[in-house]
């Protein structure tokens, strides 16, 4: 069964609501995977955004918790993430690159 069909017949079985306010995914955030809520001046230094999408971000949060992270891919997407992580490490820094911005979201 389709991975998307299969997730929507789980979501229905368990009666889950449809809408979710801020603070309930915050709550969820915070308490599931242990998230940390990015303020502003932070956001705007690590991540880049398309133009005019700044604003549409209402809130941001990081999981840098290595256990959560571990047990939220499998060992297939681990080799991925290990695999590009290699590549990106050797790719050149464009001239035209912020150099903080640059090495924030290399750390990544």
């Amino acid at each position: 069964m389709n991975k998307i069909k299969e997730l929507d017949r789980l979501f229905r079985e368990r009666q889950l609501p449809l809408s979710y306010s801020l603070k309930d995914v915050e709550h969820f955030l915070k308490e599931t995977y242990g998230a940390v809520r990015v303020g502003r001046e932070e956001r705007e230094a690590s991540f880049v955004s398309l133009p005019g999408e700044p604003y549409r971000i209402l809130d941001l949060y990081k999981i840098d918790d290595p256990d959560v992270l571990s047990g939220l891919t499998d060992e297939e997407e681990k080799s991925h993430h290990r695999e590009f992580q290699t590549w990106y490490e050797t790719l050149p820094m464009h001239p035209d690159e912020n150099k903080k911005r640059a090495q924030i979201q290399r750390s990544i």
